[in-house]
């Protein structure tokens, strides 16, 4: 039953997007607490702010990890939490870990070398790049990861059950009693009961071994290295106050960083490799620009080169804003002096409102012929619809302001250099029935997902 509201839920909330997307105003009240602006010119106003808006206090329990930065209501608090963690993920310190991606997406090559190319054996993308997004964020953010992509068919069960429990998200929002009760119950209970759940709670325990090691100060705790700088090393030669070094601080710190950089990258690679796969002349002119680029497959430039290549950038900008981010919306608090102002609108100080990626991406006016997936829009320095303002202004997928995604820098590194690797060294063709139902935004988990019953983008590949 509980399966059944959640899919009933998810897909209701897309419905509700297509409802208001159709609406004839742009200010919609979506629920007794809350307003839905949809114009695109308002988005900075409630997620540019300086200081920024306090989240709402409910949406700290979707993931159970209320004590996160991520997750933190009180932007007073984030700013705080957050601080720490911004120089780990900066420009320069991704780039110093570029060696270490690359690493990995030549272990997938040898993969792809051996067990598919060439073989007729059919490969999920979803499942792939599911595996490599957790390995790198895990690398880079504790220096070591599980290696799933050694996986057999890259299914592991760490990232399947990641991916299935995500549709409870909307359940655990309204009744966050249920991770109260959840947590109360011993672990070894929940595991027997929920295989689903054991590959999660695994992951917990390690991490909490890890913490509580690091803080009794034993040197074998592989989380903590001079040669390998880690989260938890920035954390706790930060200036954090002691209760913000708490076990259960860092723990939910170790997770959400993982959980956010598996996801979103995990999507937007899969869908930028469909819709490139499903037009041959988008697929054409890619291919084109790489091998003229990058005559050696074997040496792939750094992430900073790549940036420079027009239309492979153009490929990557398209598909972030067709896999969306967080797709789901993230409600503010209207402050009360000065008083937001919409129009004639004068909006009640503490009022929850919101906008989300879904319409921002999908306003016609912004993106003409929004659902489709065209490169050019982003080529030659584009404006958005008043002619002034560049059109990535309007490119949310990482949101706005303080609470942007913190590990923005490492999802472009790590695209950029899959997207260029696997496109130059392979030729891939679609799988019989893959269509582009399975990368359109059916079901919000949080991120985009597609229909029920989508089998996910299979393809088959070709050594060069």
């Amino acid at each position: 039953m509980h399966t059944d509201y959640s899919r009933v839920l998810d897909t209701l909330v897309m419905r509700l997007f297509a409802q208001d997307e159709a609406s004839t105003s742009p200010i919609v009240r979506i629920n007794p607490w809350e307003l839905h602006v949809d114009d695109p010119e308002f988005y900075e106003t409630i997620y540019g702010q300086t200081p920024s808006l306090d989240k709402i206090k409910s949406f700290e329990n979707r993931f159970s990890m209320p004590h996160a930065s991520f997750s933190t209501a009180e932007s007073s608090l984030h700013k705080t939490r957050r601080a720490p963690l911004n120089p780990f993920f900066s420009t320069r310190r991704i780039q110093s870990q570029e060696p270490l991606i690359k690493t990995k997406v030549t272990q997938v090559c040898d993969r792809l070398m051996d067990a598919y190319a060439g073989k007729e054996k059919e490969l999920t993308l979803n499942d792939l790049f599911g595996c490599l997004a957790t390995d790198v964020v895990m690398e880079v953010a504790f220096g070591h990861s599980y290696n799933l992509v050694t996986a057999d068919n890259f299914l592991h069960p760490f990232t399947v059950s990641t991916a299935n429990t995500a549709h409870a998200v909307h359940v655990v929002t309204h009744m966050p009693w249920i991770v109260t009760l959840i947590e109360w119950l011993p672990e070894d209970l929940l595991m027997a009961v929920s295989e689903q759940l054991r590959p999660i709670i695994l992951y917990r325990r390690e991490i909490g071994n890890e913490i509580h090691q690091i803080l009794s100060g034993e040197e074998e705790s592989k989380m903590v290295s001079a040669n390998k700088p880690t989260i938890f090393a920035e954390l706790l030669d930060s200036k954090l106050p002691a209760q913000e070094r708490t076990p259960i601080r860092l723990q939910h710190e170790a997770i959400s960083v993982v959980g956010a950089g598996m996801e979103t990258t995990k999507w937007t690679l899969t869908v930028a490799f469909y819709y490139i796969l499903a037009d041959p002349t988008i697929h054409k002119r890619l291919r084109e620009e790489l091998e003229a680029e990058i005559p050696d497959p074997s040496t792939i430039p750094s992430w900073s080169e790549l940036q420079k290549l027009p239309y492979l950038s153009a490929c990557i900008e398209e598909a972030l804003r067709l896999s969306y981010g967080a797709i789901q919306r993230s409600p503010r608090i209207a402050p009360s002096s000065p008083p937001f102002r919409y129009g004639s609108y004068i909006i009640p100080p503490g009022t929850h409102i919101s906008t989300d990626t879904y319409h921002m991406h999908h306003n016609e006016r912004t993106f003409p012929r929004s659902h489709t997936y065209d490169p050019s829009r982003w080529l030659h320095n584009p404006k958005g619809p008043d002619g002034q303002k560049p059109l990535s202004r309007y490119m949310i997928a990482f949101s706005k302001g303080s609470r942007m995604c913190l590990g923005m820098q490492l999802a472009y590194a790590e695209i950029n250099l899959v997207l260029a690797t696997l496109m130059r060294r392979f030729d891939w063709r679609l799988a019989e029935g893959v269509e582009a139902a399975d990368v359109q935004a059916k079901r919000d988990h949080i991120i985009a997902v597609p229909r029920d019953g989508s089998k996910g983008v299979r393809v088959f590949v070709q050594s060069k």
